[in-house]
């Protein structure tokens, strides 16, 4: 226990930041609760206690990645009861991100219930009432923890896509896999009568299924050997795969464009039943897609150290080299994305506006990202860090305010200005920061330790 306890404590302060990432998130959770249950309730009791969930998630982060690594290695396969233990510090870690959601939701409803008496109706004495009113209470309780857990879940999923791969493939995934649990809320929204058995069963179901293929899959991997004779059974082998492309896109990954463009079908079309019923929740995800593309940017330094070695460039005409690269890359995604916006939007019927004011907008994403992942040159800081949340934090605000009313159009045409200065600063930041680029740096294997906590 022991053991299981130490690897949960890992997960939530393997590095510096997410160390005080989770212990922020943790006292703002207790203020909240406190300020919820002796205070009467207020909106930025909700603002801490929502603040406190996201950085508690923050800080455990990066336990997809720890987790795998650990289930891939070596100890894993030869310490006895090593799997089981591994898999129990991860359904723990699970269990208390999600845990704060749903005391919240319980101790807000007793808390507006407050201390009246209950009247009598009809034949229902003092008692009953307060069964039905304690069973009411408990399934909201198991309704929101189950939704909780199970979203943390595939958010967890998702990130071990996007740590673990570093690659096109890998930020695709991870966008696919947030796309698919878009679905689950939507049916609540849809379905509000929805069973809290049938929710807790597909929770329960869900991690049940991946336990038992997680302590199985050792075995599976030497039956699928033995069938499979030609398949090579080393950890992480893989067949070689033949790309085309100028040199400089191969080292940048930027090669394929069609694989996220053709790829980012999926998670649209799935986040397009949002669009039916919300169009500030439609746009929103929509600009969450559009960072996507800009996001594998962060990772052009570090890859740009063998294009210089290789190449008769200044840091500055490398820099130019490399922008264009990601261009090539990101304009396909983009037009596709802009494509399905308009497309979909038509189909079901959203207001013009939002179109208008939307399509700058998904093109000011991607820009943003792409110049925030441009200026990483010195490792991931948090100015980079705070700089990356303020721009996601404005996009999001922005997103929600063009599918309001008409009255905040104006609100919305200066904050995209505003956006638009913000990218040309950027870019000024990145090419400067090429330009005195310390190649030391921004080497690869010390930016892969450095995100896995080694």
């Amino acid at each position: 226990m022991n053991a299981v306890l130490r690897l949960v404590y890992t997960y939530f302060t393997c590095t510096p930041a997410q160390k005080i990432c989770s212990a922020t998130g943790a006292v703002l959770i207790v203020i909240a609760y406190l300020l919820l249950a002796n205070l009467p309730q207020d909106w930025y009791m909700g603002a801490l206690g929502f603040g406190g969930i996201a950085l508690l998630f923050v800080g455990s982060a990066m336990m997809p990645l720890m987790f795998g690594r650990m289930a891939r290695g070596h100890m894993s396969r030869v310490l006895p009861g090593a799997r089981v233990k591994l898999l129990a510090s991860a359904l723990i870690t699970l269990l208390i991100v999600g845990s704060a959601v749903p005391l919240f939701l319980v101790l807000g409803l007793m808390r507006a219930l407050g201390p009246a008496p209950i009247r009598l109706h009809g034949y229902i004495t003092v008692a009953q009432q307060l069964a039905i009113l304690h069973h009411e209470i408990m399934q909201s309780f198991w309704l929101t923890y189950s939704t909780t857990v199970l979203f943390a879940f595939w958010l967890y999923v998702a990130l071990w896509f996007i740590t673990s791969k570093r690659n096109t493939m890998g930020y695709l995934q991870g966008v696919t896999v947030i796309a698919v649990v878009i679905f689950a809320p939507t049916r609540q929204i849809l379905e509000p009568d929805a069973l809290v058995a049938w929710d807790m069963t597909v929770c329960l179901g869900t991690l049940f299924a991946f336990s038992a293929l997680f302590l199985a899959w050792p075995r599976l991997r030497v039956a699928g050997a033995r069938l499979l004779p030609d398949t090579p059974v080393g950890w992480g082998s893989a067949a070689p795969i033949r790309t085309r492309g100028r040199e400089i896109d191969l080292l940048l990954g930027t090669a394929n464009p069609w694989l996220l463009a053709v790829g980012q079908l999926l998670p649209v079309l799935l986040a397009a039943r949002i669009g039916f019923y919300s169009a500030a929740v439609w746009l929103f995800y929509l600009t969450i897609f559009s960072t996507v593309a800009g996001a594998i940017a962060g990772q052009a330094a570090e890859r740009s150290r063998a294009l210089w070695l290789r190449g008769d460039w200044s840091t500055v005409e490398l820099f130019s080299r490399v922008e264009r690269s990601f261009w090539r890359h990101n304009s396909y995604v983009l037009g596709i994305l802009l494509i399905l916006m308009v497309t979909i939007g038509s189909y079901a019927h959203l207001p013009v506006r939002l179109l208008v004011t939307g399509l700058p907008l998904l093109i000011l994403g991607t820009v943003l990202s792409t110049y925030l992942g441009l200026m990483i040159t010195r490792g991931l800081r948090w100015s980079e860090c705070l700089l990356a949340v303020g721009v996601m934090l404005t996009l999001m605000a922005v997103a929600v305010l063009a599918a309001r009313n008409a009255d905040d159009q104006w609100i919305v045409i200066v904050l995209e200005s505003a956006l638009a200065v913000m990218a040309l600063t950027l870019r000024y930041v990145a090419r400067s920061r090429w330009a005195d680029i310390d190649w030391m740096r921004c080497r690869p294997d010390r930016a892969l330790s450095g995100r896995s906590a080694a």
